[in-house]
């Protein structure tokens, strides 16, 4: 599990990557909840971005399942957002 921000962007990209062995055990939709749970603390972040490969089918359904939005297709990726507060700069 990995994120990053970018202060004063509003916005935080998650990714994620699990060992085989640990597929279908909840562990990334846990840990990207986690980020989400964070990030709706916060008065700084207004939207979470992802992007996991077309393909990657298990990926895609952790990010749906929590509700995230596809925004596009590009290179090969899907890129997808969560957006939970108006962005006021």
């Amino acid at each position: 599990m990995c994120g990053e921000y970018a202060p004063g962007s509003g916005s935080v990209e998650v990714g994620f990557g699990i060992i085989p062995d640990m597929h279908n055990k909840g562990i990334a939709t846990e840990s990207v909840g986690a980020v989400i749970e964070w990030a709706l603390s916060s008065k700084k972040v207004q939207k979470i971005v992802a992007e996991c490969l077309i393909d990657n089918i298990p990926s895609i359904r952790v990010l749906e399942k929590l509700n995230f939005t596809r925004t596009g297709v590009a290179n090969g990726m899907i890129n997808c957002s969560l957006i939970f507060k108006p962005y006021c700069s």
